[in-house]
């Protein structure tokens, strides 16, 4: 049975047992992998690689196969939304009132919404967890508000991607159905819209997200970081958005949540055999962001957010048994 160590740089100590064996597992998934060299980025060739590394886990010890084969069909309606939307002319995007040194590079006036899409993408969701065996009672309430309000998912996409916690629970308090439960199902909603208008906006985002890079939150979207990388080449800290797919590099030692550096309070949970992934913990606000140490991986290769975070779900399991909260939820959105 493969242990984790809670190693803080305060020197305290806390031992915890990981459910498998995850150092099998996180070596075997990438040998199954047929690793083609390819020039084609377009949403297609994305979405099929993705689809590849993560039917790559299926069958790996610490991985649910039924959370594997939800996160693919999610990715695979999400890739269809974003398809749909690159057929759009660039023209018909909404311009926002412009973005400030303290704010995000996107915001909310640069996202235009279509509400036969958000639909349809929330039938692909009702019926991905139908599927997966999980409750539906949240979402068949959302529906039936639905019916009755035909704006209302473009509110809730628009109130889960760039609003606050009091207009949530608002919008939660009207349409009967959990806040949690709003905020999975409203940015999984708006991931798809808020990529594409930062694809669109690259030329306007770009430079506003660069002066913004020293932040812990995405220059460009505003949500909280989902991942780590250690980037290979230079070893710089990265971070990765679930929302918009943006990348930045961070300060190597500090909380992105809530901008701590003072080490005594910060520290590592590491795998016991497992050296490429850990979860850095931060105790004054009690979050914490995975990481992945790409100079340790066996392959040369891209580093998917969304197969990276299936992949280590056991992670997840293990800082929540600590005590620690992730500051976002699973609903990336590949393929910008």
């Amino acid at each position: 049975m493969a242990s984790g160590c809670l190693r803080p740089r305060r020197g305290r100590q806390v031992i915890a047992d990981d459910p498998a064996t995850p150092s099998r597992r996180l070596i075997g998934w990438r040998a199954n992998l047929q690793m083609s060299a390819t020039d084609d980025n377009t949403l297609s060739s994305r979405l099929a690689d993705t689809v590849e590394r993560l039917d790559a886990l299926i069958g790996q010890e610490a991985v649910s196969e039924d959370y594997v084969r939800f996160r693919i069909g999610l990715a695979k309606a999400q890739t269809s939304v974003r398809e749909a939307l690159a057929q759009r002319e660039s023209s018909t995007v909404a311009a926002d009132a412009g973005p400030t040194r303290t704010s995000p590079a996107l915001t909310r006036g640069a996202i235009q919404w279509n509400r036969a899409l958000l639909a349809s993408l929330f039938e692909d969701v009702c019926a991905l967890v139908v599927r997966s065996g999980n409750q539906t009672a949240g979402l068949a309430g959302l529906q039936e508000a639905a019916e009755e309000d035909a704006g209302l998912f473009e509110e809730l996409a628009e109130v889960s991607a760039f609003g606050d916690e009091q207009s949530l629970q608002e919008l939660s308090n009207r349409v009967g159905t959990a806040a949690d439960v709003l905020l999975f199902v409203g940015r999984v909603l708006a991931a798809p819209f808020v990529a594409d208008a930062a694809h669109r906006r690259r030329e306007v985002v770009a430079p506003v997200a660069a002066s913004r890079e020293s932040s812990g939150h995405c220059p460009v979207c505003g949500s909280p970081p989902a991942l780590a990388r250690l980037r290979q080449d230079d070893r710089k800290r990265i971070l990765c958005c679930l929302l918009c797919e943006e990348k930045w590099a961070f300060a190597r030692v500090q909380c992105p949540f809530c901008a701590n550096d003072d080490q005594s309070t910060m520290g590592l949970v590491t795998v016991t055999g497992v050296e490429a992934w850990w979860i850095e913990v931060c105790d004054k606000c009690k979050r914490y962001i995975k990481t992945v140490d790409e100079g340790k991986l066996s392959e040369i290769e891209d580093v998917l957010p969304l197969v990276e975070d299936t992949a280590t779900l056991y992670l997840d399991l293990i800082a929540q048994r600590e005590g620690y909260a992730r500051d976002v939820l699973d609903v990336i959105c590949e393929g910008s």
